[in-house]
Parts: C-alpha cells; sequence; structure tokens
C-alpha cells in the first residue's frame, strides 16, 4: 500500500481535511464568512466543498490509483463520441466491405483500411490483408475487446466509486457540522452555531448532487455505450474472419443481423427487401464513406437517405 505514492498522499490529505474542520472553520477563508444576498452564494461553503470533492477525489485515488483514475476519466469521452451510434449503420458498411473484398479480393481494401473509424477494425482488417492465419487473427482480436473492455469497466467503475463516496463524505461533513453546532450552543456563539449548521446541510447537499446528479447517471450511461460498444466490435471481428474465411456477404450479412435489435433488424430487413440497383448504391456508400470521417457514427435513417438513389 504505501507504494502507491497516490494512495499514501490521498490518505494524508484526506484525513487532514477531515482533521481540519475540528478547528476554527472560516479561519482560512474570512471572504465567505457572509451571505451578500446573493442566492446561489448561500450555497457555496468552502469547507463544505472541501469536505466533499476533497475527500471524494482523495477517496477515489486511494481506492484505484492516481494513473487508473485518469486513464478512467480518458474513455469518458471517447464513449461519450457513440452516442449517436447505430448498428444498422455498421452493418450496411461491413457487408459493402464484404462484397468489395468477394469481388475483388482482400488486398482490394488495403487502400481503405488507414480510411477506417474504428481503431479496432482497422487494426483487424490491416491484420487480414496483411495475411494472418484466421486462427491466430481471432485470437487477437478477442484479446484486443479484453483490453478495452477492462478500460470501459474501469471507467465505469471508478465513477460508481464517486458514487457510492461523495455521499459518504457528505455525511462526515453533517457530523462536523453538528459537532460545531453543538459545541457551541452553550456559548451561544450564534456565527459557528449557523456555520456548523450549514456545514452539516451543505455537505449532505453537495454529496448527493455529485453522486445522483453527476456520476449515478454517467456511469450508467458508460454503462450502457460500453456494451454498445463491445456488440460492435464482436461485429467487427466476425466480418473480419468472414472476409478472411472468404464467407459469402449475404451469409455474412445473416450472422451479423443477429446484433441487431429485433424492431431495428425488421425496419432494415424491410428496407433492404425494397432497394433497386445495388451496385449504384454500392458506389454511393463507399464515395460517401470515403469523403466522410465518421461515418460509422451515423444514425441508419440519415445514412439511407443519403444513399438512396433512383
Amino acid at each position: 500500500m504505501f507504494k502507491d505514492k497516490g494512495y499514501v498522499i490521498s490518505l494524508f490529505f484526506a484525513l487532514f481535511i477531515v482533521a481540519g474542520t475540528f478547528t476554527d472553520p472560516y479561519s482560512l477563508f474570512p471572504a465567505f464568512n457572509f451571505v451578500d444576498g446573493k442566492f446561489f452564494v448561500q450555497f457555496i461553503d468552502p469547507l463544505s466543498l472541501i469536505i466533499v470533492f476533497g475527500g471524494c477525489t482523495c477517496a477515489t485515488i486511494m481506492h484505484f490509483s492516481a494513473s487508473k483514475a485518469k486513464l478512467a476519466f480518458a474513455q469518458v469521452g471517447k464513449l461519450m463520441q457513440y452516442v449517436n451510434m447505430d448498428l444498422r449503420t455498421e452493418l450496411e458498411m461491413l457487408t459493402l466491405f464484404a462484397r468489395r473484398v468477394r469481388s475483388n479480393g482482400i488486398l482490394s481494401i488495403d487502400e481503405d483500411v488507414d480510411h477506417m473509424y474504428s481503431e479496432y477494425l482497422q487494426s483487424g482488417m490491416r491484420m487480414a490483408v496483411d495475411g494472418y492465419d484466421p486462427e491466430v487473427l481471432e485470437k487477437i482480436l478477442d484479446d484486443e475487446i479484453t483490453n478495452l473492455n477492462y478500460n470501459y469497466d474501469l471507467c465505469v467503475d471508478v465513477l460508481n466509486g464517486i458514487k457510492d463516496y461523495a455521499p459518504g463524505y457528505g455525511m462526515i461533513g453533517t457530523v462536523v457540522g453538528m459537532v460545531i453546532c453543538l459545541a457551541n450552543a452553550m456559548t451561544g456563539d450564534v456565527p459557528l452555531i449557523i456555520a456548523g449548521v450549514k456545514i452539516a446541510l451543505l455537505t449532505t447537499l453537495w454529496g448527493s448532487i455529485i453522486a445522483n446528479v453527476f456520476a449515478s447517471p454517467l456511469a450508467g450511461k458508460l454503462e450502457f455505450l460500453a456494451a454498445l460498444v463491445d456488440r460492435r466490435n464482436h461485429m467487427y471481428k466476425d466480418a473480419v474472419l468472414a472476409m478472411v474465411r472468404k464467407v459469402s456477404p449475404r451469409e455474412l450479412e445473416e450472422r451479423l443481423l443477429t446484433y441487431i435489435d429485433a424492431g431495428d433488424r425488421v425496419e432494415y430487413l424491410k428496407h433492404h427487401q425494397e432497394l433497386k440497383g445495388m451496385k449504384e448504391r454500392d458506389a454511393k456508400l463507399y464515395s460517401i464513406w470515403k469523403e466522410t470521417t465518421g461515418l460509422e457514427n451515423t444514425e441508419w435513417e440519415n445514412l439511407k437517405k443519403k444513399v438512396q438513389v433512383g
């Protein structure tokens, strides 16, 4: 434990924060020892914020280490970019490349690999073009999914940790505030009594805000997106292996349809049954994909309008 500098430092500051509340709470923050009539200012108490934000931060670092917490927050932005991801769009793109590979061979997409938006798909396609053995390729792709899921799970775990720690530090602040209040009740020191009550209430408030307004909803959102990305990566894996094993595009499409939700699958199949001019549509789809970075994150309904022919 003591070899983890982040843990030791955070533990020290967590104890310092709690111990510091046993002294005069406003001796270090005289500028905040008043209410100037502004409504919002009444909810900003430096000691309460330090207890909750500082304590929660220290506890999170003590739990995961500073490097893991930093890695987790780096994943937040990466996962949030998939908010509009539609797996039907992914299916359109994968079957498009499957048809191109079937007609012209796997080497025909060599120049397209670097343009692919997903690093995972890009890596898989590059290995496919380089002629990796299917069994070896499958193992590598599975390991990459495992590594990606570890990072996503870490991100969710850190946020869930914050969700648990924030109310706890809010409760610590509540107890500290009530002690300050009661300790000065007999002397009649009204400013300190009010300060204690304020600390008690505001630490509870900010602890609840952090947990229920930010950490918990964001953790749930990222858990949902991580599951969606995992499903997409398995689609990618199946598609890459199918192209290497020369599975027909039609069979590949049937396999990948199992990753699509039932309602979306019905709409997709109905639309494709009514399609005409498939070659012209493929040419237009490929052209749009080539010109648009991140087309894979486009909602399918929008993509469908862009590639409409006839």
